[in-house]
């Protein structure tokens, strides 16, 4: 099991958190959908056509009003499949291991604010971490190197969004939000 199964594992709910359904612009026809909606987003999906220019919260919208290869079977126009949490979730963890998309330390989605607090990284087939605190610094973990202690890495208002993606030579895999 990698980390990304392990995310998916841990963040799976009993009850649906989201829902979906399959519109047509056209003719105004919706069909409902099944979905798969966790707290753990994985944005490794080539028919998002990330960017890196977009932001994580351009790459949710994307991700919540997707084009698919579905047709209508009145008009034969595509259907786009667009999803709906029920409520804002208190966690998301996303994955984005191939995007050099902008990660910001905090944006709003659903109408409630969401802050960086941690970041985990891959590289050399080794995992290490970055964890912001509550009273925001960053705090840097690598097992091999630091054993069980972090190290301290400064403010949280020095980083640079373009910072988050890489560290030591290791791309970022997940990270989390509260």
């Amino acid at each position: 099991m990698n980390i990304t199964d392990l995310a998916d594992l841990l963040c799976q709910t009993t009850e649906p958190i989201c829902e979906s359904n399959y519109d047509c612009i056209q003719c105004d026809i919706s069909i409902e959908a099944r979905n798969k909606f966790t707290y753990y987003l994985n944005l490794q999906r080539s028919d998002l056509n990330i960017f890196n220019t977009n932001s994580i919260v351009s790459i949710l919208e994307l991700l919540f009003h997707l084009s698919t290869s579905k047709r209508c079977a009145s008009c034969n126009d595509i259907l786009y499949r667009n999803s709906n949490f029920l409520s804002a979730p208190d966690l998301l963890i996303l994955h984005i291991p191939y995007a050099d998309a902008k990660i910001n330390t905090s944006f709003k989605f659903l109408n409630k604010s969401y802050s960086l607090r941690g970041v985990i990284y891959y590289g050399s087939n080794h995992y290490t971490s970055c964890i912001v605190s509550e009273n925001k610094n960053v705090w840097y973990h690598d097992r091999i190197q630091t054993g069980k202690n972090m190290i301290f890495e400064g403010a949280l208002l020095f980083k640079k969004s373009k910072d988050w993606n890489v560290y030591n030579n290791k791309k970022v895999v997940l990270f989390k939000r509260l």
